[in-house]
């Protein structure tokens, strides 16, 4: 650990610390500051008695509602993903003087391994994953965090000095609070419109993404989607080096597409990855995805064979353009994970016609227009479930053939009656689970169990 990341630990030992918010990062971090700060309280809006087995007896718990003086009188306070910059209470914290940051910013505070970092609307956790595997291919010492799954300071806490790289995925709520985060890799895969309920508007979501670009320096490296219009200017701020990919064109540095292959070029020198045919995932998403964790890869140094290896056996994740049946010559697709219409619209265009599309969800008010040429040309139905179905229906019944049912069990049992033979069966919501499940790793699986039954039966 350098002395600067020492300094900020020895800080802690005179500070009253306050995290909020309870979920899996708040008690990573509960249990890594036990001992290690002056006072230690641990608080939720919500009653989760739960926890009692996860939380320390020594430290201070405010559980079903917040104290303002608990905010008025810590010396730092540490939020949670889950909690906005604009809450009430965090607010409070401002209005007193008090330090307010994300996790993501504490852990970075901590660790001196250089940190590689992926954001970005879609994409981001299958590109850190693919960038995962061809640096650990290439053998590189590494460790993954942040969004993804686990805690970053959970990935810092048990760090050893002879890792490489730690790689993280942050989310747009992760760099709300991270002020001085700075990346020794940042990379934008790309930005459509999502969150705004929460960041107001596109101007307002950007700018929260480009906080993982804006305190980095000449010897750090941005990484940036050039076919991607809003993020394309993001080339040319800002003093670090930067490289760029492109399915559609050649690039100056980076990685790029030209005759079906892909290809590396960095300091005039061009080296062929592979042919496109050769990609084990299918899709234009994820030809996107592995041309951002090409050119990450090869300014880490990582090696060309790591690179092809990656593209050819990478099998893809859970709940992403997710294979699940081709029974009968129909094709289910489990695309659970496609949480905004910019990733509904990637996954259509990545299919061929004959689609039925199941869709809705928790209404994230998004533009519909922007998937509406996607829809014309690739879906023959549109199935709708959630509290967007009748947004979604009046919007879309012009366009296409569209059905409002109840849930995702009775658009399974439907559509098996009726699809025929060719055609693709995609289960792509354009919006959040919240409405009716906990989040979209249960909506999907749910989407694969009703499958599995209809075709087991």
């Amino acid at each position: 650990m350098g002395s600067e990341h020492i300094n900020f630990l020895q800080k802690l030992k005179s500070k009253t610390v306050v995290v909020m918010g309870m979920g899996k990062t708040g008690i990573a971090l509960s249990n890594f500051l036990i001992g290690k700060c002056k006072e230690l309280i641990v608080t939720d809006s919500h009653n989760v008695n739960s926890l009692d087995s996860y939380i320390s007896s020594n430290v201070r718990t405010e559980f079903g509602g917040h104290k303002k003086e608990t905010f008025q009188k810590c010396d730092l306070l540490i939020v949670s993903p889950g909690v906005p910059e604009d809450n009430f209470f965090v607010q409070i914290a401002f209005a007193s003087g008090v330090e307010v940051i994300s996790e993501i910013e504490f852990a970075w505070r901590l660790s001196n391994i250089p940190l590689v970092s992926i954001t970005g609307t879609n994409g981001k956790t299958t590109t850190l994953t693919m960038l995962s595997e061809i640096l650990v291919n290439s053998d590189f010492r590494i460790s993954v965090g942040g969004n993804i799954g686990r805690p970053l300071i959970d990935v810092v806490q048990n760090e050893t000095n002879d890792l490489d790289f730690i790689l993280c995925e942050v989310s747009s709520f992760q760099l709300e609070l991270s002020s001085s985060l700075r990346p020794y890799l940042a990379m934008i895969t790309n930005v459509t419109e999502d969150h705004i309920g929460r960041h107001k508007s596109i101007e307002d979501y950007l700018s929260v993404k480009t906080k993982l670009l804006c305190n980095q320096k000449k010897n750090d490296v941005k990484i940036i989607n050039s076919d991607d219009p809003i993020t394309k200017h993001l080339e040319f701020e800002g003093e670090q080096e930067t490289l760029t990919f492109s399915r559609k064109g050649e690039v100056e540095k980076g990685s790029f597409v030209k005759n079906d292959k892909i290809y590396i070029i960095s300091d005039d020198t061009i080296q062929e990855v592979c042919d496109i045919s050769e990609i084990y995932l299918p899709g234009l998403h994820n030809l996107e995805n592995l041309l951002g964790a090409c050119a990450a890869g090869s300014f880490l140094g990582a090696d060309i064979v790591s690179m092809k290896r990656t593209a050819i056996n990478f099998k893809g994740l859970p709940h992403r353009m997710e294979v699940i049946s081709k029974k009968n010559d129909i094709t289910w697709i489990n695309d659970s994970k496609a949480t905004n219409v910019g990733s509904t619209k990637m996954s259509l265009l990545s299919l061929r016609e004959n689609v039925i599309l199941i869709a809705g969800g928790f209404d994230k008010n998004s533009n519909l227009d922007y998937i509406l040429p996607a829809v014309k040309s690739k879906v023959i139905k549109i199935f709708l479930i959630g509290d967007s179905a009748k947004r979604f229906y009046e919007f879309f019944q012009s366009e296409v053939e569209t059905e409002i049912v109840f849930n995702l069990e009775d658009a399974v049992s439907i559509i098996s009656k009726r699809a025929i033979s060719g055609q693709t069966v995609l289960f792509s919501p354009a919006c959040s689970s919240f409405d009716q499940f906990d989040d979209y790793i249960q909506r999907g699986n749910a989407f694969r169990e009703l499958v599995n039954e209809r075709y087991e039966n």
